[in-house]
């Protein structure tokens, strides 16, 4: 693997816990029953404590850990963008059960039924989201000639010749 496609990974490895980390704060914001600016103040200023700042980098390594292991740091330039969305539907779902048994050992009064729900819902949005934009905007750069492969197919049959589509 290049260097090119080392800090491209890096960057993606990056902007998906950007996108973890601002649903985790959508899903807190959106379930502490707060409607008034006031509220949110408030809301932000109990929930930024060290204890859950280092909880937060953990869970982020969950997160990391769980991403890598549905295999969604490989290559999908060549399969459907449905495959990818099952992928990613399965990492939420995993990363979002691990809070249940730790928010009784780290004391996470947040961590309810309707957070869990919304967390999971907003994660799944935005990381398909940030996918399916990421996967555009590789495709366009790959039409203009850039971080294009050479391959030699070998087979039959309409499987074939549409592999090189």
């Amino acid at each position: 693997m290049g260097p090119l496609r080392r800090y491209i990974l890096l960057l993606l490895k990056v902007a998906d816990l950007a996108v973890v980390t601002v649903s985790c704060m959508l899903a807190i914001a959106l379930t502490g029953g707060t409607n008034d600016i006031h509220g949110w103040v408030e809301l932000l200023e109990v929930r930024i404590q060290l204890k859950n700042m280092l909880f937060m980098f953990a869970y982020l390594g969950v997160w990391h850990a769980v991403l890598r292991r549905c295999e969604l740091y490989f290559s999908y330039r060549l399969s459907r963008f449905t495959r990818e969305l099952r992928d990613v539907g399965i990492a939420v779902c995993i990363a979002t059960a691990a809070l249940i048994p730790l928010a009784p050992l780290f004391d996470l009064s947040f961590v309810t039924l309707p957070f869990l729900m919304a967390f999971a819902s907003i994660s799944f949005l935005s990381l398909g989201l940030e996918r399916r934009i990421l996967r555009r905007i590789g495709g366009s750069v790959r039409r203009h000639g850039r971080n294009l492969r050479n391959v030699i197919l070998v087979g039959t049959d309409d499987e074939a010749l549409e592999l090189t589509a």
